[in-house]
């Protein structure tokens, strides 16, 4: 549940402002395929990014992945990026530009983008061809509201039919006797090779939340021209990163469980394996006295992010940050002339200790300010606050939503008398409670709920304050297949609990004759700070019908 602290001056804070004082990170990058050729150019297969920086100096670092890919620019004025790309072409360091890009797609937040695509046909002489080659990113952030369901930053790179590095072109465009292709030109046709990666928060079943980087691929199989060598991996395999912020809450590991096989010749290298059965410490490694010839790497485990082979991925026992990476297979020939990566995830994350607190949108507004002594005035509450703002962070309903609103003194000696309230709200003294507001369905317009008061006529001048707190679960939680949704596993949000509250210091109160405490207009003070609580922590606090009430 998120319960709310942060009171601000503004709906719409600057660009990089961090998100409820408590700043996190999260990165992520895969590349289906990596091949580098001594003597040729090489190519990046499939490449997706994605990153997040809550903290108020936002993307300023640039970031590349381990494959020399630049995943990050430097975007100072944001907090979120997304990246996807069909194929990336480094070139030799003599030559200008470094690295062509097809099917280039990016995106950054805030204000939260669309979904960006790009899509290309390939052929490039004899060096590329593709059928499809598409990327895909979109990006959400706010500088006050966390997104829920919904990713922080998505990437998505994908080909088909994809054939690198040959001798001769054919007249449809395809490459004949490619260094690599990829397609099952026999049995079952598999020809997409993809990869996607999100960062997103991910409910740690106290109210608070943790952050995920997460790499998902699935690759067509490959043969590897002048050799005999084939390689399937048939299935879908990830790599997730995930940090916390309690202790022992720091991981990185594999996902799925692909079934794979090597063959030279049309012959099993080994009997097929799946992923999980072959994890163990080194995973599947040939003997280093084939090394001159041809060195092998299936399904190492995890890896520090840089660090060789045989190292372990860096975890804080806080739970704090986790950072690692994966090939799932790595494959030189004669002593590096060929070297092939097959499935190269990487990521990392930071949160605080504790998690992250979150918050949601709830605004209030006053029908008159300011307002003069022996006059009736009205208060609205919005839950949420804007039902488009509210769908592009939330892919969850408000389930059995309440409230509990009060009025107090900000300053000076104003008195009011609440009179009724709608939605079956009860008046106690200076608190209403709302026991039963129903359910909030994303894309809705937002609830409205009214309190009515009156100023008597034996008021002073001054400002009020006025707080309504607002709990309810979420549910419903759509979890789709678009934009990496599917990765976030958003079923094990539904059930959260989550309160929100909104801070209106207003209506001024004047006596006609006298100026009014704090002049002519009021500050919308937006909180909607969300604290991480249980349901039913709200207390309420009766006062009498008519206050001053105590700041």
């Amino acid at each position: 549940m998120v319960l709310g602290s942060l009171l601000v001056s503004s709906l719409t804070p600057a660009s990089g402002q961090a998100l409820s004082t408590q700043p996190f990170t999260a990165y992520g990058s895969g590349d289906a395929i990596g091949l580098t050729a001594t003597g040729l150019v090489g190519a990046r297969v499939a490449t997706s990014g994605g990153s997040v920086n809550s903290g108020p100096a936002g993307l300023t670092a640039p970031v590349s992945n381990e494959l020399g890919l630049l995943i990050q620019p430097s975007t100072p004025d944001k907090n979120a990026f997304g990246l996807g790309t069909a194929i990336a072409v480094p070139i030799p360091p003599a030559v200008t530009p470094q690295v062509v890009l097809t099917g280039l797609a990016r995106a950054f937040a805030p204000p939260p983008s669309p979904l960006v695509l790009a899509t290309t046909t390939i052929p490039l002489n004899t060096l590329l061809y593709a059928d499809t080659a598409r990327g895909e990113a979109q990006a959400t952030f706010d500088p006050l509201f966390c997104p829920i369901g919904r990713p922080l930053s998505f990437g998505r790179g994908y080909v088909e039919n994809l054939e690198l590095a040959g001798t001769m072109q054919a007249a449809d465009g395809s490459i004949q006797d490619p260094l690599v292709g990829l397609s099952s030109p026999t049995g079952t046709p598999r020809a997409t090779t993809q990869s996607r990666t999100v960062t997103f928060l991910t409910s740690n079943g106290d109210g608070t939340f943790g952050v995920v980087s997460e790499t998902r691929q699935t690759v067509a199989p490959i043969a590897i021209a002048g050799t005999p060598i084939t390689i399937e991996i048939a299935g879908e395999f990830g790599f997730r990163v995930a940090a916390t912020g309690k202790p022992g809450g720091a991981s990185a590991g594999y996902t799925g469980n692909p079934l794979i096989t090597i063959k030279l010749a049309g012959v099993d290298l080994f009997p097929p394996v799946t992923l999980q059965s072959i994890t163990g410490p080194t995973g599947i490694t040939t003997p280093p006295v084939l090394a001159a010839l041809a060195s092998l790497s299936l399904g190492a485990p995890p890896r520090a992010l840089r660090g060789a082979v045989g190292t372990t991925a860096t975890l804080a026992a806080d739970g704090t940050s986790a950072s690692g990476a994966v090939d799932l297979l790595r494959l030189t020939l004669l002593s590096n002339l060929v070297d092939l990566s097959v499935a190269h995830m990487e990521g990392a994350v930071t949160v605080p200790a504790g998690g992250i607190r979150c918050q949601i949108p709830v605004s209030k507004v006053s029908s008159v300010d300011p307002v003069t002594v022996g006059s009736d005035f009205a208060f609205t509450i919005s839950i949420p606050n804007d039902a488009a703002f509210f769908s592009s962070l939330f892919n969850c309903d408000l389930i059995n939503i309440s409230a509990v609103d009060r009025v107090e003194t900000a300053s000076g000696s104003p008195r009011i008398q609440l009179l009724s309230a709608s939605n079956g709200g009860v008046v106690s003294g200076n608190t209403v409670t709302f026991a039963n507001l129903g359910n909030y369905t994303l894309g809705q317009p937002p609830i409205l709920v009214t309190i009515n008061a009156r100023i008597p006529a034996n008021s002073g001048a001054g400002v009020l304050r006025d707080t309504v707190n607002v709990s309810a679960t979420l549910g419903n939680c759509r979890g789709t297949g678009a934009a990496g949704e599917d990765i976030i596993g958003s079923a094990q949000i539904n059930g959260n609990a989550i309160t929100g509250a909104f801070t209106l210091v207003g209506p001024n109160v004047t006596r006609g004759d006298l100026a009014a405490t704090g002049g002519n207009s009021w500050p919308l003070v937006a909180g909607g700070g969300f604290l991480l609580a249980a349901l039913g922590l709200v207390r309420l606090r009766r006062r009498a019908a008519e206050i001053p009430a105590q700041g």
